[in-house]
């Protein structure tokens, strides 16, 4: 009897702890349900809670949006070498409702969640962003001449990014799949690879260690260097300008004359020095320059120089001039021509100069017969007077010249002082016809 009164003791003690277990639960589900509807107006996750795998602890749902858009906005991406934070060209969007946290998780004090972010990329953002990089351009390949050889500069790809939508939809794509994206194959690209300039660098090599020779008038300049200086435009092998004009400009000064002062030994034995006069070697340069682009493009192996004017040899150091030993010499004070060829006096005879007047006078210096010309008529300024002549020989750029003068039966003596020429060098016609059949074109007139 005993033991029967014993087991309903039990069975009343389990029902009572039974009973009590069930109140219990249903306080704490009530307690958990009333925990998890203040989710809906800034009520705390629970205590131990993570999602996407960020402590969210106790965090209203607004605030646990804001460390998960925090935390995944400060990750970075690369962007032509550059690593830039999401959060500075997307809108980073968690999708987070109250509904998505268990209520079971407020029962146990604790929980995790998987969420969907969303990610919207700003084109304009990303825009200014990539502006301010700076980037490595691409560069075409190209052939260059190192020191004197053609040689293949290989391209450069860089990281030059142009913000398109395709770049725009392929950081979106990526990052809402959370898959790491790769801009890399938007980069601009050079247009011109090695590989393409196979026939040009075949062409342009047969330029190695080119030469080329300039000469003139038993003068020459070996411009060995000018395969260092040499350019392929895409077309053709080209010299650098900068440097062709210089060395032009260093043969201008080495070679000019024109305008020097010349040491001259005169027919009585004096040396004096001449100034100015229509002689003198004087480069064109640009001509000079257009012919050696020109010799350079046909691999030719020498080059005439372009002279806008000439002496009569090249400059003589020993006796510092230009004027050779065939001339004209002409002596004002003494009114006497003598005509010299290869060192030796051919011709000689009196004549009458400019009268010494500002208007009048024979102008001195080194000049040289400009051309010839039977039978001219000499006209002066607005037809003030006009002169018959068998033998022209100008000298100088005005109408100065040697000719004869048959009008006058005299020559030599002070005659120049009260009756002289116009300026030109007057000559008995014997002796202008000799010396027109003696002298070319370019031989020096010495006048002092």
């Amino acid at each position: 009897m005993k033991s029967k009164n014993f087991n309903f003791l039990a069975i009343g003690i389990l029902i009572f702890v039974l009973m009590g277990a069930l109140i219990a639960f249903i306080c704490v589900s009530n307690l958990a349900n009333a925990k998890h509807k203040k989710l809906e107006t800034g009520g705390a996750l629970p205590s131990n809670y993570s999602i996407n795998g960020l402590d969210v602890s106790g965090q209203s749902i607004l605030g646990a949006k804001n460390i998960i858009e925090n935390a995944f906005g400060s990750q970075t991406i690369n962007l032509c070498d550059v690593n830039v934070n999401i959060s500075e060209f997307a809108q980073i969007n968690v999708r987070l409702e109250p509904k998505d946290i268990e209520v079971y998780s407020y029962i146990t004090g604790k929980g995790s969640l998987e969420t969907k972010i969303n990610y919207e990329v700003d084109k304009k953002k990303l825009k200014d962003i990539v502006k301010d990089i700076n980037c490595i351009k691409p560069e075409d390949a190209k052939i260059e001449f190192v020191n004197g050889k053609a040689v293949i500069i290989p391209e450069v790809y860089g990281n030059t990014l142009k913000v398109t939508n395709k770049v725009v939809q392929e950081l979106e794509t990526a990052l809402n799949r959370g898959t790491k994206p790769d801009v890399s194959k938007f980069y601009k690209k050079p247009k011109v690879i090695s590989k393409d300039l196979q026939k040009s660098f075949k062409k342009a090599s047969k330029w190695n260690d080119y030469k080329l020779k300039v000469t003139t008038n038993n003068f020459s300049s070996d411009l060995s260097s000018i395969s260092k200086h040499l350019l392929w435009n895409g077309k053709k092998v080209v010299i650098v300008k900068e440097w062709l004009k210089k060395k032009v400009d260093k043969l201008s000064k080495k070679l000019d004359t024109y305008g020097k002062t010349r040491n001259f030994k005169t027919n009585s034995g004096n040396n004096i020095n001449i100034l100015g006069g229509t002689m003198g070697w004087q480069l064109n340069k640009d001509e000079t320059e257009a012919v050696i682009n020109k010799a350079v493009e046909k691999r030719q192996k020498d080059v005439e120089l372009v002279w806008s004017n000439k002496g009569a040899i090249m400059w003589d150091f020993d006796k510092g001039n230009d004027i050779g030993d065939t001339y004209v010499e002409v002596s004002i004070s003494e009114q006497r021509v003598w005509y010299y060829k290869d060192g030796n006096i051919v011709l000689e005879s009196s004549t009458v100069t400019g009268l010494p007047t500002i208007e009048r006078h024979t102008k001195v210096g080194v000049h040289h017969i400009l051309y010839k010309q039977r039978d001219r008529i000499l006209r002066g300024s607005a037809g003030a007077w006009n002169s018959f002549v068998n033998y022209w020989m100008p000298f100088t750029w005005d109408g100065q010249g040697l000719h004869d003068a048959s009008w006058r039966s005299s020559f030599g003596g002070s005659i120049y002082t009260y009756n002289g020429s116009h300026g030109c060098v007057n000559l008995p016609i014997s002796f202008a016809a000799q010396l027109y059949e003696e002298v070319e074109t370019g031989t020096p007139v010495i006048v002092y």
